[in-house]
């Protein structure tokens, strides 16, 4: 009945913008509140590797189950925004700046993880989104295709305009 209702008062996209708006936010209080609680260098290693675990096993899962490749620096690139939308929703805005079978770049306008600690009166000083992106990227793509590389050029967190992230194919 609840279900029901739920779909017959909030049309989908307004539903998924809710879900993924509530995930992160769960996610981002939590981030706050063991942050707060324990040593901050404890919780950021913590929680990089807790991301960078989950990753190895989601970014398979997903390449098998939406039959999706992972050949080169575009797949690379496709899967992890594949990933990263489906599962976080309509606040990510991504801009293309680069794309090559061995590099692709792209800049991050906007960030639901962002928006969350900004919301939350988090400083971007004290954002650990950055080192957990990066281990989730990393390890995901050391799952399904070890010669491909990512990195975080830069992040907004760190004080830069935007986010930028680069998938490298190793020769």
């Amino acid at each position: 009945m609840a279900e029901e209702l739920v779909k017959k008062k909030v049309p989908a996209e307004e539903r998924w913008k809710i879900a993924t708006q509530t995930y992160t936010g769960s996610i981002a209080g939590y981030d706050i509140f063991v942050g707060q609680a324990m040593d901050k260098e404890k919780w950021i290693e913590l929680h990089d590797n807790l991301w960078g675990e989950g990753s190895k096993m989601t970014y398979p899962r997903f390449k098998e189950n939406f039959n999706l490749p992972c050949e080169n620096a575009i797949d690379a690139a496709n899967l992890g925004g594949f990933i990263t939308y489906l599962t976080q929703g309509p606040e990510w805005e991504w801009e293309l700046v680069e794309e090559s079978p061995k590099r692709v770049v792209y800049k991050t306008l906007s960030c639901p993880w962002w928006n969350r600690y900004t919301e939350f009166g988090i400083k971007p000083e004290d954002m650990i989104c950055p080192g957990g992106h990066i281990k989730v990227v990393g390890e995901g793509l050391k799952a399904v295709n070890p010669k491909i590389k990512h990195k975080l050029t830069k992040a907004m967190p760190w004080g830069d305009d935007y986010c930028e992230d680069v998938w490298e194919m190793e020769e």
